[in-house]
């Protein structure tokens, strides 16, 4: 182990600069890693967050986006099947809506489906949200690079547990 630490420290300290993706992981790298403060920048988990932030929408502008990207140009795919072998129709964009027809809040899961997300932990929390709620709230999962997947793939598990209300996007530009 300590022929690691000097090594990692050697590292660190041969390095420009390091980047952290939280004021909690830049703490942790100028106590451990023994570097000056100056070396080490925080960067919101790899985010630009000039370039992704909220902005302001009608109900009809959001929902044209979730059709646009569920429906008109599917990127969501199946293991081993190609962006867009997973779509939806409008119907389905029903649980976008409570029943009174107002926007219902969106979960939204973004990432790649390798096995340290737990997506499986994160579609089991959605299965009790269901069992145990009046209120909708789809699950969007956003991502999931096509062919790339470790362990049950996420389609699988939800078709072979038989949630609903889970929507998979795809893998999507910063755009």
């Amino acid at each position: 182990g300590k022929w690691w630490i000097d090594r990692m420290r050697e590292n660190a300290n041969r390095s420009s600069l390091l980047i952290t993706i939280s004021p909690h992981d830049r703490d942790l790298a100028l106590e451990l890693l023994s570097v000056p403060a100056d070396k080490v920048v925080t960067v919101p988990n790899g985010v630009d967050i000039d370039v992704f932030r909220p902005r302001k929408m009608t109900d009809g502008e959001r929902i044209s986006y979730w059709r646009r990207w569920l429906i008109d140009e599917p990127q969501g795919w199946k293991p081993n099947g190609e962006p867009g072998s997973i779509a939806y129709s409008d119907a389905d964009l029903g649980l976008f809506r409570n029943a009174d027809g107002s926007p219902a809040p969106v979960l939204l899961f973004v990432g790649r489906f390798v096995a340290f997300k737990r997506i499986d932990v994160l579609l089991d929390a959605y299965e009790l949200f269901l069992a145990e709620s009046e209120h909708r709230a789809p699950l969007v999962i956003w991502g999931g690079f096509p062919g790339e997947w470790e362990g049950e793939h996420p389609y699988e598990y939800v078709k072979r547990r038989g949630i609903d209300g889970v929507f998979f996007a795809g893998w999507r530009g910063h755009d």
